[in-house]
């Protein structure tokens, strides 16, 4: 009887888990043509690389009430106790030195009005080695610019993920991807608009705008299928932009 109930209680947890994940991603979890481990947390879910102990890609689901809360910044980056392969603090030991930033793909700055979630988003598997002129820079007001669609307009999906080189460099343990990228869409307006961005010094002095991108060329290069869920009646999302949409 007791084993019974054990077992009624992690089947459950399993189904109260997955219903999360599917919250978080309304047009399906992303596919991707590489392995992954799909990590689900209460305010955003990981297709992982356990290879590179890097996330592929981060989705979110926001809207106003993710904002205006005022739980501190006060996490501190850790090791993810849900994967067999990760990243601990020594893999970013060096990391100003060789010119990197320990970079959020959930952003912590989301998660003001959850202490779970601000905890959660410390997690190495949600971070990556990101040129920090690229994270102090351009990156930082793409963010920022989210956050401003999302109480705006109070439901907007956002896909955060890496491309890698054929040749995959590495910062000690971890792999450092070439470029970054970001997805947001306006689920009450049917827009959207992407950035694909080097992961590199080079973005200095260039503005935002100048990497725009629709969906479908992001999806090329990075072989993933972001929506794939995405209703016939939408596809239109993958291939034009909302001009005025950030």
């Amino acid at each position: 009887m007791k084993k019974t109930l054990i077992t009624i209680f992690l089947l459950l947890v399993s189904n109260l888990t997955y219903a999360a994940c599917e919250d978080l991603t309304p047009y399906g979890a992303p596919r991707a043509l590489q392995e992954t481990t799909t990590l689900c947390r209460k305010s955003y879910t990981v297709e992982y690389l356990e290879h590179c102990k890097t996330p592929l890609v981060v989705t979110q689901h926001l809207t106003s009430s993710n904002f205006g809360g005022t739980v501190p910044r006060t996490g501190s980056f850790r090791a993810d106790p849900g994967v067999v392969s990760k990243a601990t603090l020594k893999s970013y030991e060096g990391r100003k030195v060789a010119g990197y930033d320990i970079g959020h793909l959930a952003p912590a700055e989301d998660f003001r009005s959850d202490a779970q979630a601000m905890r959660e988003s410390f997690l190495l598997t949600n971070t990556v080695p990101q040129n920090y002129s690229l994270n102090r820079g351009v990156w930082r007001e793409l963010e920022e610019r989210t956050r401003g669609l999302a109480v705006r307009q109070s439901d907007v999906y956002v896909i955060t993920g890496t491309i890698y080189s054929a040749d995959v460099p590495k910062f000690n343990d971890v792999c450092v991807p070439a470029k970054l990228f970001k997805v947001i869409i306006d689920v009450r307006n049917n827009q959207s608009i992407g950035y694909l961005i080097p992961n590199s010094g080079t973005v200095v002095g260039h503005k935002l705008k100048e990497f725009i991108k629709p969906i479908s060329v992001i999806e090329k290069e990075a072989g993933i299928n972001l929506l794939p869920n995405l209703p016939r009646d939408k596809e239109s999302i993958k291939t034009l932009i909302g001009p005025d949409l950030l």
